[in-house]
């Protein structure tokens, strides 16, 4: 094990209001270069320690199986810190096989524009051996003048999970929210389950066009979001399960699923959306281009009381052979919708409660629809 402070001169004095302290960027550079064990470990103390410009490497720059860990997501805290000429100069960037971050916060500050570009690609090769660890981390910033395109860039990950972590952003003066909380790319079989991510543009997603499988969303909280959960189209994307989720306070929809190339679940979530809010549509689970798509169980609801508003709970677009079981919407214009190309679809036990309009609106074919109930 190796000492970020003790080994490498790492001093963690600076002060984020005030902006001094000793820069630790070259002790941190070295502290990664340094790494040629596998299963190496870098233990960072407590302290806050300033980094101006990019350390670690995209490409196999340490041992497989580093493991870096601190005393404490508000004990062991990078600042990452950019500048005029740079402001997204500032990141971190770490690669290969087994990794692990535990127990540290990076920060953002002075217009960072990738908090945290973690990329597990082994000199540019695909998704294979590149699995990851991130546990108990905090990732964020706290200026209305910061901003990040992802706190978390999950880079053609392969069995890894993003554990326990905390994210958030911050309400612009302009009631916006900006960035990725997490962002998946061209990756396999991961999970993110037992996070809190709060104030952020989207809460968990893809790159778009991007072939991502087999991903697992599960026990989180994600309050005050444009989007909570997006998988937006991506050619190859299948599987992902999305369930015993808390999505609250979102501005346009809840989950939005486009995976027109495999399967997948929608079960057992809390999604509350706000129409009154400057960003459309607003729907709590909206899925398109999708098949064979189970959503069941979930409760959903518009707060605002917005009857102007044209808001859906759950949403269904040239999707067919979904089923949609056992689901509760509430306030909404619609409860629950199909167009005229979602055929064949199962819906059966599910409750709107006082919808503004209609309660189920149903223009597709061939579709079983029973025991649902509107009061």
């Amino acid at each position: 094990m190796k000492n970020v402070k003790t080994d490498f001169g790492a001093v963690g004095d600076y002060n984020p209001g005030s902006g001094t302290g000793a820069d630790d960027t070259s002790a941190f550079a070295n502290a990664f270069a340094s790494i040629t064990t596998t299963f190496d470990a870098l233990y960072v103390p407590p302290g806050n320690y300033k980094i101006t410009s990019a350390i670690g490497s995209t490409s196999l720059g340490h041992a497989p199986g580093l493991n870096i860990y601190g005393d404490g997501m508000f004990s062991s805290v990078l600042y990452m810190i950019g500048s005029t000429g740079n402001p997204g100069g500032a990141t971190l960037n770490l690669s290969g096989a087994g990794f692990r971050l535990q127990h540290i916060g990076i920060i953002g500050q002075n217009k960072i524009q990738n908090l945290l570009a973690i990329g597990f690609t082994i000199s540019g090769s695909s998704q294979a051996n590149n699995y990851a660890l991130l546990d108990n981390c905090r990732f964020g910033i706290f200026s209305v003048s910061d901003s990040f395109v992802n706190a978390i860039y999950a880079n053609q990950l392969t069995g890894s999970s993003i554990r326990s972590c905390f994210i958030f952003g911050i309400l612009s003066p302009s009631n916006t929210f900006s960035g990725n909380g997490i962002n998946f790319y061209e990756s396999v079989n991961n999970r993110v389950t037992g996070c809190q991510l709060e104030s952020l543009g989207n809460g968990i997603t893809l790159t778009s066009g991007t072939s991502t499988q087999g991903l697992l969303i599960q026990d989180n909280v994600l309050v005050g979001m444009n989007i909570g959960i997006e998988i937006p189209s991506s050619s190859g994307t299948a599987f992902v399960s999305v369930s015993n989720n808390i999505v609250d306070f979102c501005r346009s929809i809840g989950v939005s699923l486009n995976v027109p190339g495999g399967t997948g679940n929608v079960s057992e979530n809390y999604i509350a959306v706000e129409a009154s809010s400057p960003v459309t549509p607003v729907a709590g689970i909206s899925i398109a281009n999708s098949a064979r798509i189970s959503t069941i169980g979930n409760s959903i609801v518009e707060y605002s009381g917005n009857a102007s508003q044209n808001t859906v709970g759950i949403a269904l677009f040239v999707s067919p052979n979904n089923t949609l079981n056992g689901n509760t919407t509430l306030s909404f214009n619609t409860g629950f919708y199909l167009d005229g190309t979602s055929d064949y679809c199962v819906i059966t036990g599910n409750s709107a409660k006082t919808p503004f309009g209609s309660g189920f609106s149903n223009a597709s074919t061939g579709s079983i629809v029973a025991d649902n109930t509107q009061s």
